[in-house]
């Protein structure tokens, strides 16, 4: 073999060899490339697991919600689920805390259902408040004191101010005019100390198993039904309650001044003449913002007063979006509101003159939530529980005695008719 047969035989050689390394080489690139790829996709998938925020210097991890707390359906059926498993219990209670600072209500224990339960998540209990908000007319025209920490009970020391027949006198203290040289003469209100404090209302929405695992027609059902009673019992309370374990009503309150019925006044009747009464005996330092509070049967009495004027008569009540040109029909230029809180028409409180404003009501915490199998076991259905700490009363303690006013005549924020049998 001579030289240029050499030469042929050995370029051939290498260049065999170059093509063997170059396929491995590029088989390797290849391969570190998918383990590239493979590695981004893993990274993406915990950025998107974790909600990874990449737009700051450090990494920020955030545990994503827990699935169960989407929405208040979900929230519910945990909650059933809870009651059955302590170690749902345990968890769900651990991720409230975490998730929401949301802890077992003071005093109770959370794994045993008979003695606590959960605190509602704030964007659960806003939705349950704004629809108590819209469908009670006395709750949320009360002036609304909230409670914090371990407060059960609201204190607050005031002035004794009904008495007023001094001129220039409120609160106990009496405004004089001084001559030159002349000492004034000095007042001395006297106080005292006054509390009110919160009682639990609870109320029961019985949901069968298999509403239990629709968790859309259970929200509907609990948040529908369920603030609609907490509200309609409160805004019973606050015209009729009794003040023992409940709110104190304005028609059971010592400050509460009421009209008794016209000579020969027949059952079941509202007349102008009661309406006059009421009205003039309504102090007038609290007719901003008053309104009539009346049965919605007792609206049928009012369409039927009339002022005479003359030979004739001009309509003393007056409907709503007419010519009152308010949402609510009008008596005396004052709104008039039907509710169902009210009594039946012929009995004391089927019509109220009142300043909401004037009543005081307290609440502690949110509303808790907790449920039961064991109390409705035989008909297969489970029991929700919403407990919610509230109560409330007239701000007045004692009815207002007036200046310039015959003896006897009173005053007050809250005006009854007594009773027309």
């Amino acid at each position: 073999m001579d030289k240029k047969e050499l030469e042929s035989v050995l370029k051939g050689a290498m260049e065999e060899t170059v093509e063997v390394l170059g396929k491995k080489q590029a088989d390797a690139i290849a391969a570190v490339k998918d383990e590239v790829n493979k590695k981004l996709e893993d990274i993406n998938k915990t950025v998107n697991e974790k909600n990874i925020n990449t737009d700051k210097t450090t990494i920020e991890v955030k545990e994503p919600e827990p699935e169960f707390v989407k929405d208040a359906g979900q929230f519910f059926t945990m909650v059933a689920k809870a009651a059955n498993d302590v170690k749902v219990k345990v968890d769900f209670a651990e991720a409230l805390e975490k998730n929401w600072k949301i802890k077992a209500p003071s005093g109770s224990n959370t794994l045993v259902s008979s003695e606590g339960g959960f605190l509602l998540t704030p964007q659960i209990a806003a939705e349950i408040k704004s629809a108590m908000y819209e469908t009670g007319q006395l709750y949320k025209a009360a002036d609304i004191m909230p409670l914090g920490g371990s407060n059960d009970r609201y204190v607050w020391v005031e002035a004794v101010n009904e008495d007023r027949s001094t001129a220039g006198s409120y609160n106990g203290i009496v405004a004089y005019r001084v001559n030159e040289g002349v000492a004034a003469t000095t007042s001395k209100p006297q106080f005292r100390e006054r509390e009110l404090a919160v009682k639990d209302m609870m109320v029961r929405v019985p949901v069968t198993r298999q509403l239990l695992g629709d968790a859309v027609a259970l929200q509907r059902m609990i948040m529908n039904d369920a603030p609609k009673a907490m509200n309609k019992k409160v805004d019973r309370e606050i015209i009729q309650g009794t003040g023992s374990g409940q709110c104190l009503g304005i028609i059971n309150a010592s400050s509460t001044v009421s009209v008794a019925k016209e000579n020969l006044q027949p059952a079941d009747t509202i007349v102008k003449e009661n309406i006059d009464k009421m009205f003039d005996i309504f102090d007038p330092d609290y007719l901003t913002g008053a309104a009539w509070h009346v049965n919605p049967f007792a609206r049928k009495e009012l369409r039927n007063l009339v002022m005479a004027v003359g030979t004739g008569g001009a309509p003393v009540y007056l409907p709503e979006g007419g010519m009152s040109g308010t949402p609510y029909a009008t008596l005396l230029g004052l709104p008039v509101i039907p509710t169902n809180a009210c009594p039946k028409l012929g009995d004391k409180g089927d019509i109220i003159l009142a300043n909401m404003n004037e009543y005081l009501m307290v609440e502690k915490g949110g509303i808790e939530a907790a449920e039961s199998m064991h109390v409705l076991f035989n008909t297969n259905e489970h029991m929700f529980r919403f407990t919610w700490r509230i109560n409330g009363m007239p701000k007045l303690a004692q009815q207002i005695t007036p200046e310039n006013a015959n003896a006897g005549d009173r005053l007050s924020s809250f005006v009854t008719l007594d009773a027309r049998a």
